[in-house]
């Protein structure tokens, strides 16, 4: 398959298309190591797709972008902040194409007027002595307001919700892999500190109060920045604290008041 309105040099470039799978990143993680840098994987009904901690995506009918992006020679440890890059191309990207007002929430959730459109799951796989990443993006595309509260997801939207705007899963991708290519080769030849500055300007959760997970207790405290690894700078009980991992919640979104 060739995706129009592509204007990647590798990612994307080697597009497959699935009637029907269970999950796109599983899907890579089965067979990446015999396919190209860059290839893409999208779906027109994922059956068995998961986000962060084990949660469940499924779609249905092409009303959503269901799409796993394979990155060959992946360094390992800057896996952590790989999601963070790619909910900068799914803002970036869905602003271009409608105008709309999209953010981010640390790490990688991509909201719009409060509510999730998009969620990201990076996972990796060694291969050989090297390693590669696959990068699996979800983004609600043309779902209306029945659709979520039939799933009972009162925090959820699509970009048709937020903007009016109706976007076909082939377009929204192309969008996106757009914006990620750039992204990607910085964040790969100079780390996640060569994107900190813009990453901050697009990211709710800075300035907020936040109710964070860590350290099996939960807390809560004020999002003051976002580190030069991806990390999140809290101010909690008058000090200083580095988040890596677990929940964030954001005062006023998904239902934290």
């Amino acid at each position: 398959m060739k995706l129009e309105h592509l204007t990647t040099n590798d990612l994307g470039r080697h597009c497959i298309y699935l009637d029907e799978v269970d999950s796109t990143n599983e899907y890579l993680k089965r067979e990446g190591a015999s396919l190209p840098h860059g290839t893409l994987i999208l779906a027109g009904c994922q059956t068995a797709g998961k986000g962060r901690l084990g949660r469940r995506w499924a779609t249905t009918d092409r009303d959503a972008l269901a799409m796993s992006l394979l990155l060959r020679d992946f360094d390992v440890q800057r896996l952590s902040a790989l999601p963070l890059v790619c909910g900068m191309a799914v803002a970036q990207g869905l602003r271009e194409m409608t105008g709309g007002d999209f953010g981010i929430k640390w790490t990688n959730d991509v909201v719009a007027q409060g509510k999730k459109v998009c969620g990201i799951l990076c996972e990796s796989r060694l291969m050989g002595s090297g390693a590669f990443a696959v990068c699996g993006i979800g983004v609600n595309l043309i779902q209306n307001e029945d659709y979520f509260h039939q799933r009972e997801l009162p925090y959820a939207t699509s970009v048709r919700l937020a903007t009016g705007v109706s976007l076909s899963p082939d377009k929204a991708a192309a969008a996106i892999i757009n914006e990620l290519e750039p992204l990607y080769l910085s964040f790969a030849e100079k780390g996640f500190a060569s994107l900190r500055e813009e990453y901050r300007r697009q990211c709710v959760t800075l300035g907020r109060q936040v109710r964070v997970t860590y350290g099996g207790e939960t807390r809560e405290g004020e999002a003051l920045d976002v580190a030069e690894d991806g990390n999140l700078i809290c101010r909690i009980g008058g000090g200083l604290v580095k988040i890596a991992a677990g929940e964030a919640s954001v005062r006023g979104m998904y239902g934290y008041v």
